[in-house]
């Protein structure tokens, strides 16, 4: 049973007038009444009972393909409307209102909109502009532009919206209720086997093998972050910190960066660390606690130097004795901007736009006074180092031998504060759960007021959140908008990296919509993040920009697997990694990095879910070496069965004769052959249909089955003498029979909720 949606009781807010579908005109259709804006809007149900609100737009000149998700939450923009619309007003206000009649009666599904597609765009291509000159042939043409592979429903759909329309003649909607669909003859047209693999989607995944370096690189630029916020946190807390502010710290800042020893140039790092940390903790404390007016008045007190009393009595108790804002306003300001009126329009600029402070904007000022003749070429050494030091900033940028912008950036990617956090932990929880980019993206902030991480899953074995986010279905109106869940448990790193991610951010920005950023992100850094890293496949080409679409839900397969088997130390890990890969990729030095612990404890995740629940491994036998047939066989349609009246697929089954045909491949009773192998692809194809149509339902019934099934495909070509042979030719019987309506190799999957 698929969980259930904790947004169904959702109310849409629409803050505009919005009509109602109850308002009949002489023809019995819906008024079509647009507001001041141009947009006519009514309330309808969607196919999950979630109410919507569908919107016409009578003023936009094309359709926007780039609506946003938080646009697109709750609402339905039928794409056929606005190019009609241009074309010709009085059509597309018809279509728009038998659309709304439809709905009165039936709820909203993405596949209601295919009529009205097919006949705008076969007017417009036509250009006939009356619908009531319509003759049967104009019906039977658009019937022809029928594509779906069950083309059936969607002329049953096309036939009753003609019959709708009230200006096409009554004689000719009588001719078209008496059409019967007809299937139309296929063009057979030869394809390669590549051509037809590439088509059935099978192989449209990242292999473990590249899937192993996206968790490893990840997973390494995370605990860095990781690191680096505890290490700073406890080395403010410590005897040991000084700020370059306070005291000798300047000189003692100095002293570091002149020894140039690996532990010197350390504490260095650490100093600038702790004072971005505090003065950074200091702006957002302000922020957040200050009105409008005593913020006004921080920022004038600077701009005139007026530092002895920028701390207002007027400032509520807690930010006056905070320690943080007492450390910017007492020893950084004064200290760092002076009466220069440069270095305070740069601070200025910096916390008005939201920017990060950094050390090298705060020391700017002294800099003349450390940064002497003789120590020059160190400091930009030492600067070079420690960005060439973390994969974190690597990952993203490459450095060179002089100084540059990229010295601004580090300690804010290192302490979580820049939008590469959201990078990481986005591509992380798309790797673990198999959710793209749309999904993940769209996760709320909040539900209800209460922070999406405190929203306890509460069918889940163990302490877990279920996090929610939403995908658009509808591909042809863009309006299909359904939730999916999928739940984390608290024990995972993952889930300790979304807190330590929700705490920083919550301290930056207090109000958000969606848990993470809704910049697109993965434009920016798809691309640079793959190939700084050298993703390689297994035939060493780069495999280009990181596509989310193409992660796996559980990847972590035998490579892994043969990885940890007889590991006893981390040396070993290593040597394994190294012989396997060749060297091809540079785990070794993440393996020797304090990341291994959690690379391997997220990869372990995917490695749990494939292999320790044994359910969901193949126990058939299979029979790839041309064996004959058995005489007295119990046929089925993966397999053979030898003993249907004793399955062991699960633990204390009690049947007394076996019809659970989707679970033979988890049976030891089950005998797979040659010929059983174009069906075994055929339902591959179907499962990824129930997929597409419903992710819930294919994670809650079929997804162990799925993975069983590519399993035997994989071992098929693995193990048999001409494996690939074989899989070719089953691969084109099941893409034949699957392009072909009128052929079935297997029933349909048949489920309450499909």
């Amino acid at each position: 049973m698929a969980r259930s949606n904790k947004f169904i009781n959702k109310q849409v807010i629409v803050k505009n007038k919005i009509q109602s579908l109850g308002s009949i005109t002489f023809d019995d259709l819906p008024r079509f009444e647009p507001d001041k804006n141009g947009i006519h809007s009514a309330k309808i149900l969607n196919a999950n009972r979630k109410k919507y609100v569908i919107e016409f737009n009578c003023t936009a000149v094309e359709f926007d393909m780039n609506i946003s998700p938080r646009a697109k939450r709750e609402k339905v923009f039928p794409s056929f409307f606005i190019p009609l619309y241009q074309y010709n007003k009085d059509i597309a206000i018809e279509f728009a209102r038998v659309l709304l009649f439809q709905l009165k009666t039936k709820k909203y599904h993405s596949s209601m909109m295919t009529p009205y597609n097919l006949f705008s765009k076969y007017l417009i291509k036509n250009k006939l502009t009356c619908l009531s000159k319509i003759t049967l042939d104009d019906f039977s043409e658009v019937v022809k532009m029928i594509t779906q592979s069950r083309p059936q429903p969607v002329f049953s759909n096309l036939r009753t919206f003609f019959a709708t329309l009230p200006t096409i003649p009554t004689a000719i909607k009588d001719d078209i209720r008496e059409e019967v669909f007809c299937h139309q003859k296929i063009s057979q047209q030869t394809k390669t086997l590549k051509e037809r693999v590439a088509a059935s989607t099978l192989n449209s995944d990242y292999s473990d093998y590249v899937m192993f370096q996206i968790y490893a690189y990840v997973s390494a630029c995370l605990s860095e972050i990781e690191e680096t916020i505890t290490q700073t946190e406890s080395f403010i807390g410590s005897t040991d910190y000084q700020s370059f502010f306070i005291g000798d710290g300047k000189e003692k800042y100095a002293s570091y960066i002149s020894k140039g020893d690996k532990e010197s140039l350390d504490n260095a790092f650490l100093i600038e660390l702790g004072d971005t940390y505090r003065s950074n903790k200091a702006i957002d404390e302000l922020k957040n606690n200050l009105s409008d007016k005593l913020w006004g008045e921080f920022i004038n007190d600077i701009n005139n130097s007026i530092y002895n009393t920028i701390i207002s009595d007027s400032w509520p108790k807690n930010i006056k004795e905070s320690s943080n804002v007492q450390f910017l306003c007492k020893d950084v300001i004064p200290l760092a901007f002076g009466n220069n009126k440069n270095h305070k329009k740069l601070f200025i600029k910096k916390i008005l736009n939201g920017e990060n402070l950094t050390a090298s904007c705060l020391y700017k000022s002294q800099s003349s006074s450390y940064k002497t003749p003789s120590t020059i070429n160190k400091y930009i050494s030492f600067q070079l180092k420690k960005c060439n030091k973390y994969n974190a900033y690597c990952s993203f940028y490459t450095t060179d031998n002089e100084p540059t912008t990229w010295n601004c950036l580090l300690e804010s990617i290192l302490l979580g504060r820049t939008l590469h956090f959201d990078f990481l932990l986005m591509i992380l929880l798309s790797a673990e759960s198999g959710r793209n980019k749309e999904v993940v993206s769209s996760i709320p902030n909040k539900i209800e007021g209460i922070s999406i991480l405190s929203n306890d899953d509460l069918f889940s074995s163990e302490k877990s959140v279920e996090l929610i986010g939403f995908k658009n279905r509808g591909h042809v109106n863009r309006g299909g908008v359904q939730p999916e869940s999928f739940s984390l448990p608290h024990q995972s790193p993952l889930f300790r990296l979304m807190a330590l991610f929700d705490k920083i951010r919550n301290s930056q920005q207090r109000s958000r919509d969606f848990f993470f950023t809704d910049v697109d992100i993965y434009k920016n850094w798809s691309i640079a993040f793959s190939k700084n890293n050298q993703i390689k496949q297994k035939n060493g080409e780069l495999i280009g920009p990181l596509e989310s679409s193409k992660f796996r839900k559980v990847f972590a397969g035998e490579m892994l697997n043969n990885w940890l088997e007889n590991i006893r130390h981390k040396d070993d890990l290593i040597k394994a990694v190294a012989n396997d890969l060749q060297n091809s990729i540079p785990l070794t030095y993440l393996l020797q990095s304090s990341s291994t612990e959690t690379m391997l404890a997220t990869a372990i995740v995917g490695l749990q879910q494939k292999f320790i629940d044994h359910h969901q491994i193949v126990a058939a036998t299979l029979k790839v070496n041309g064996e004959k047939l058995k005489q007295d066989r119990e046929r089925r349609f993966l397999c053979d069965c030898i003993d249907p009246t004793n399955p062991d697929y699960a633990n204390n089954l009690n049947i007394q004769f076996c019809k659970q045909f989707d679970n033979c491949l988890g049976c030891s009773k089950a005998e797979v052959y040659e010929e059983h192998l174009p069906n075994i692809i055929y339902r591959c194809f179907q499962y990824e249909e129930i997929l597409n149509i419903n992710r819930d339902l294919y994670d809650a019934h079929y997804v162990i089955k799925h993975e069983r099934a590519k399993q035997v495909i994989d071992m098929f070509i693995e193990k048999a003498s001409s494996g690939q042979k074989t899989h070719s030719n089953a691969c084109n019987i099941a893409i034949s029979a699957w392009e072909d309506p009128n052929k079935y190799l297997l029933p349909p999957l048949l489920h309450s909720n499909a």
